[in-house]
């Protein structure tokens, strides 16, 4: 429930930004129709190889091939810069709302919580976030509207092969669910080994003249070790279990 709360906020801010998300919709549209529609050109080239006349019949085609390659290529450019604007203004904006909140939150509360794991959360998170919704709006709608576009195009040309895709896409989904909820667990450890080993850097630089005076480098130095370590290990699996969604999938559609 938590989840659809949250997901339901992150659209609503984007939605204050209609020209740059109407702009990123349109160009992912037109990169996924383009990039689509090049195999779809070769292969009518490949039809006309057999044919007596195929070099004069083949020239149109090459050059339709060439201003496609050459409009999908200018999308691909713009595409990320538009993506980078929306979200960098979106992040803008959410770090005004986190430090606005900041100001106004009680005492109490702030006296519970670490320093670092604030710093952590107004700076390394909503790098997260933003790396995050690129990924989300330059692979996962892309991908997604690939698959639907190429399983139309499919349903021009052979039924059987878009059967084989209906039945293997949504295998290959699951897997791609069953690892992101493995993986997630992973992120939220690192996550909070990260907020610890900001909170440690953070509390040794402004508390020096203090550990210098009970001669605790010794124990902050251990304790950090360990810290960094844990963040070390949960970044690795976390990583690697996440990596894993690509080489799978493609095994799956292969």
């Amino acid at each position: 429930m938590k989840q659809k709360t949250y997901l339901r906020r992150l659209l609503a801010d984007l939605a204050k930004q209609p020209i740059w998300l109407i702009l990123a919709s349109l160009g992912t549209i037109l990169q996924v129709l383009l990039t689509v529609y090049i195999p779809i050109l070769i292969g009518r080239a490949i039809d006309l190889v057999v044919l007596p006349d195929a070099a004069h019949l083949i020239l149109p085609l090459i050059l339709q091939m060439g201003l496609v390659i050459l409009f999908a290529t200018l999308i691909q450019w713009l595409n990320p810069l538009i993506y980078n604007q929306m979200i960098y203004r979106y992040s803008e904006d959410l770090r005004e709302k986190v430090i606005q909140k900041v100001h106004v939150l009680p005492l109490s509360f702030l006296d519970r919580q670490g320093t670092g794991d604030l710093v952590s959360r107004l700076t390394t998170d909503v790098e997260q976030l933003n790396n995050g919704l690129f990924m989300v709006f330059s692979q996962f709608f892309v991908g997604l509207l690939t698959i639907l576009v190429t399983i139309a195009s499919m349903a021009r040309l052979d039924w059987m092969m878009m059967g084989m895709v209906l039945i293997l896409t949504p295998l290959s989904l699951f897997i791609a669910r069953f690892i992101a909820k493995r993986s997630y667990h992973l992120f939220r450890m690192q996550t909070q080994a990260r907020g610890a080993q900001t909170q440690i850097i953070e509390e040794s630089l402004s508390q020096e003249s203090l550990l210098q005076a009970f001669n605790a480098q010794d124990a902050f130095h251990r304790r950090f070790i360990e810290i960094n370590g844990d963040y070390a290990a949960y970044s690795q699996e976390a990583t690697f279990y996440s990596s894993t969604v690509n080489p799978a999938t493609r095994f799956v559609n292969a």
